[in-house]
C-alpha cells in the first residue's frame, strides 16, 4: 500500500487487512475509513493524488450511488481500486483502497 496516500485524518478505520495466499503468488491490501467528505470531495482528493504519483487511470466513474477508480503504477506490479460510497441509510461515506499484487 502507498505511503503517502491522502488518507483522512482523524476518520475512523473501518477495515485494515493484509492477504497473502500460502505460496505467496498474491498479496492484497486493504484499507477502508468512514469520511466526513463527500463522495464527491473524495473522488476529486484521490484522482488527484493518482495522477500526481505518477499512477495511470485505467477507468474512473462518480455516480449516484458512488464512485470507483482504478489505477497502475508505471514499473511496479499490482493495480490500485479506490471504491467510495454513500449508505443511504446511515449517511455514512466509506472510502476502501485496495491493492493486488500478483507476481
Amino acid at each position: 500500500m502507498p505511503k503517502d496516500l491522502p488518507l483522512e485524518e482523524g476518520a475512523p478505520a473501518q477495515r485494515n487487512e493484509i492477504l497473502k495466499t500460502k505460496d505467496g503468488s498474491e498479496t492484497q491490501n486493504v484499507y477502508s475509513y468512514f469520511s466526513k467528505k463527500t463522495e464527491k470531495e473524495n473522488f476529486d482528493i484521490y484522482l488527484a493524488y493518482l495522477k500526481n504519483a505518477g499512477w495511470e487511470i485505467l477507468g474512473s466513474s462518480l455516480a449516484a450511488e458512488g464512485a470507483v477508480m482504478g489505477a497502475k503504477k508505471i514499473g511496479q506490479p499490482g493495480t490500485l481500486q479506490v471504491s467510495i460510497a454513500k449508505n443511504n441509510i446511515t449517511q455514512d461515506v466509506s472510502v476502501e483502497i485496495n491493492l493486488s499484487v500478483q507476481n
